[in-house]
């Protein structure tokens, strides 16, 4: 609740743009009206309030609803360090879990969705939901593999159905 009151004395937030600036000075190199917060490592914005880093869209949520939200905040857009208000939104830990901007850096065939079959035979794709991983077919090429994805995703995940910046993505189903 300290923190609560610290940021709701300390910030102002502006929806359109998904701005913090500071109300008032919580040090002396801090002028009044300038921007708060980094851009981390991760794409989010951090703001330090009396020593503790907070997540601007979380702090967004608590100035515009006057809580900080009970679960997740998820980033329409993917962009983590877009935190106007119409591109955040409330979101389970599964809801939010869908927004996987991308292959991670252990994916070989440069496709969400798609891995290589055993002994180099194929491309399987496959999808989670409920943390429950679902088997789509193995393919003969990665690219009919990740369209049988995408398809599974927009007809599973309908919280987040598309795929985002960074990722190739079924042109015919647009």
């Amino acid at each position: 609740m300290l923190h609560e009151a610290a940021i709701l004395s300390l910030l102002a937030y502006e929806p359109e743009t998904g701005a913090l600036t500071w109300k008032r000075k919580p040090n002396r190199r801090i002028t009044i009206g300038s921007i708060a917060g980094r851009v981390d490592g991760y794409g989010y914005v951090n703001v330090k309030v009396d020593g503790k880093l907070h997540k601007a869209h979380r702090i967004a949520f608590l100035l515009m609803e006057g809580a900080f939200p009970k679960e997740r905040v998820d980033h329409i857009n993917g962009d983590r360090s877009d935190n106007r208000w119409c591109n955040i939104r409330h979101a389970s830990p599964s809801e939010n879990s869908q927004n996987i901007s991308g292959p991670t850096a252990k994916n070989t065939s440069g496709f969400l969705g798609v891995t290589r079959g055993l002994r180099g035979k194929g491309w399987i794709a496959q999808i989670v939901v409920n943390k429950r991983r679902h088997h789509l077919g193995t393919f003969e090429d990665p690219q009919a593999a990740h369209h049988a994805y995408i398809a599974a995703k927009k007809r599973l995940h309908k919280f987040q159905p598309t795929i985002r910046k960074n990722v190739i993505t079924d042109q015919r189903a647009a």
